[in-house]
């Protein structure tokens, strides 16, 4: 349990620093190379989705061994996260009368849960084969 906390904790320090680099990356292809904001902010998603694949694969679950496809499972598994995000994101906006900031932190909410356990369990899980995760979850 410790250790899944310190886990997540470390998925929320990452996910801090991913938001400043994509935000870095959308500023930059905006205000200083002119580019239109549409295609900035795919520039910054581009950039932090990479970023983020990185500091999950590295600095949260501190994976050597890559699984075959494991950058596929990633972005299957960001998409999941954020429909799960958009589906709360309107569900609390149609039923609620909550202002929109707070329903985003709902819905920011629901999607930094579901995605780092389906990084946890499904792009980082056990099946990459380090010898310190088998040890770990075995009885």
């Amino acid at each position: 349990m410790k250790a899944s906390a310190l886990e997540f904790a470390s998925f929320v320090v990452a996910g801090l620093v991913n938001t400043a680099v994509g935000y870095g990356a959308f500023w930059l292809a905006n205000q200083t190379l002119g580019l239109h904001i549409a295609l900035a902010n795919a520039i910054g998603y581009a950039v932090a989705l990479a970023v983020a694949y990185g500091l999950n694969r590295y600095f949260v679950f501190r994976r050597r061994a890559a699984r075959k496809g494991s950058v596929a499972l990633f972005l299957m598994c960001f998409l999941i996260a954020f429909g799960v995000n958009q589906v709360v994101l309107l569900l609390l906006a149609l039923t609620t009368s909550w202002h929109p900031g707070v329903v985003q932190l709902f819905a920011m909410a629901s999607y930094t849960i579901v995605f780092f356990f389906l990084n946890k369990f499904v792009v980082f899980g056990l099946a990459v084969g380090s010898q310190r995760s088998r040890e770990k979850f075995e009885l």
